[in-house]
């Protein structure tokens, strides 16, 4: 009987959690959104591909605005330039370029743990790895998500 007042409890409680999130307008955190375009099976033609990204990479004109609204939303403080729109499954592993989902404000502070400028350390290990056949795509994806999912502020 405890067994099933603590399944109900926890059930309730993730059900509060999504009305409370969805009342103030901001998404659940979710792991980012991966390219369609990007698969194990073509890694040599597209993120091991010197410059590839810069085809990939959205104009600064929509992650600014995309920026902005996000800041708002989520009520972040500073200004637009403390943070960078950066993408949460990099595109240097095959995030989705524009998507929403895949793009946050995250803290461009250098003594931050949580900066933009540490996690690109992390993206150019990963993809390095992934080209050079240490790990899937789908681990390096893995991995960033999990660790950097604690700094996606909803």
């Amino acid at each position: 009987m405890l067994y099933r007042a603590t399944v109900v409890v926890l059930i309730l409680a993730v059900l509060w959690a999504v009305a409370i999130l969805t009342a103030r307008g901001t998404e659940l955190v979710v792991p980012g959104v991966y390219n369609p375009d990007v698969t194990q099976a073509n890694i040599n033609d597209t993120i091991c591909k010197h410059g590839w990204t810069a085809t990939v990479r959205p104009p600064l004109s929509y992650t600014n605005a995309l920026k902005f609204t996000q800041m708002r939303s989520l009520g972040l403080p500073g200004n637009p330039t403390d943070y960078e729109e950066d993408h949460f499954i990099p595109l240097e592993l095959g995030g989705h370029p524009t998507a929403p989902g895949n793009l946050w404000p995250q803290i461009w502070d250098v003594k931050d743990p949580c900066s933009a400028h540490v996690k690109d350390v992390d993206e150019n290990a990963l993809n390095d790895m992934v080209c050079k056949g240490g790990m899937t795509l789908d681990q390096a994806r893995q991995q960033i998500a999990t660790k950097w999912l604690h700094c996606k502020r909803p």
